[in-house]
């Protein structure tokens, strides 16, 4: 099961599954985006989908040594990707082709940012 370090707000759900919800009700021009904290996980692959399926980004780490951190990286989110103030993402890492749900060693965080502009 995904039992990573959650922001305030987040979830966690079936395995690789996460709720995240916004800090304050969502207006019309709010930006919104998910920062993600990676571990170690060379040469795989995170894939980001909402439940609903749609992806909304893959972190994949090139230049970062082997059994290093690699570090935090921002995923921009559209706003009809939120659903009653919640975005429900399902996260999975792609090792040899398989599918799976990361473990809390390879993703440490997650945040659903919203700033107004």
């Amino acid at each position: 099961m995904l039992s990573m370090c959650l922001a305030q707000g987040a979830v966690a759900q079936a395995p690789g599954d996460v709720a995240l919800s916004l800090p304050y009700p969502q207006q019309d021009g709010d930006r919104l985006a998910v920062t993600i904290g990676v571990g170690p996980i060379g040469r795989q692959q995170i894939v980001v989908r909402t439940q609903a399926g749609d992806r909304l980004g893959t972190i994949s780490l090139f230049g970062v040594p082997s059994g290093q951190s690699g570090g935090t990286y921002v995923i921009p989110v559209p706003p009809g990707a939120v659903r009653n103030g919640t975005l429900a993402l399902r996260l999975t890492i792609i090792a040899n082709g398989q599918p799976r749900p990361p473990t809390a060693d390879e993703v440490t965080s997650i945040e659903l940012l919203q700033t107004r502009r």
